[in-house]
């Protein structure tokens, strides 16, 4: 089973997979402003100077849920019709 959420440095090189949002918020965290969170391949959090990582990561790992939420329900209504 591949494992949905990756982090990338400010050098965009991958870090690491993670199983959990907790686990990703808390390595971008480490990494400072530009360090980002993908969820399948798509961009859901970006650290940067305003919000930081390390500061709230349970608020870093609710917002990459609510985008991977919001961009899933976008890719769902573009291919089966808005209902």
């Amino acid at each position: 089973m591949a494992l949905p959420w990756k982090t990338y440095s400010p050098k965009r090189q991958l870090v690491a997979s993670c199983r959990f949002p907790e686990d990703a918020a808390a390595l971008v965290g480490l990494h400072g402003p530009g360090a980002t969170i993908k969820f399948n391949d798509r961009v859901v959090y970006r650290e940067t100077d305003l919000q930081l990582a390390a500061d709230s990561v349970d608020k870093v790992a609710e917002i990459s849920r609510s985008t991977a939420r919001q961009h899933a329900a976008e890719h769902y209504g573009r291919f089966h019709g808005d209902r």
